[in-house]
């Protein structure tokens, strides 16, 4: 996950809570407001490429057009790697719950996860 300051984390640990232990892998690289924008995109690829050595990534994020969106959005035009934006915590907990399939499949399943899980409440 790519996302602002304080929130992949909180995601990873309500996850955690739910889904314990994890079935896979999951790190949260958190973007301050005050981060050096190039830096940050140098140090996500860097991870990003250590992480594919062991299989396909799905990099997800908060908010498309944001500093972190725009590090995902940069890392996808690189090497064509699954990227999913508007992370919320149904779309993780979807792709913790299927993260054997293939990226492309996950990919779709997360998207799916993020949206079912926004509802209107109406009693």
């Amino acid at each position: 996950m790519i996302t602002h300051d304080g929130l992949g984390q909180v995601l990873i640990d309500l996850s955690r809570a739910i889904v314990n232990p994890l079935p896979t892998k999951v790190e949260a690289m958190q973007v301050p407001f005050s981060s050096a924008t190039e830096a940050m995109y140098q140090r996500a690829k860097k991870r990003c490429d250590e992480m594919e050595k062991a299989g396909g990534i799905l990099i997800l994020t908060d908010l498309y057009g944001s500093t972190p969106g725009n590090i995902a959005t940069r890392l996808y035009a690189e090497n064509r790697r699954h990227v999913v934006t508007g992370l919320n915590l149904p779309m993780l907990l979807r792709a913790l719950n299927y993260c054997t399939d293939n990226v492309a499949d996950l990919a779709a399943r997360a998207v799916a996860g993020g949206c079912d899980g926004i509802r209107e409440y109406r009693p």
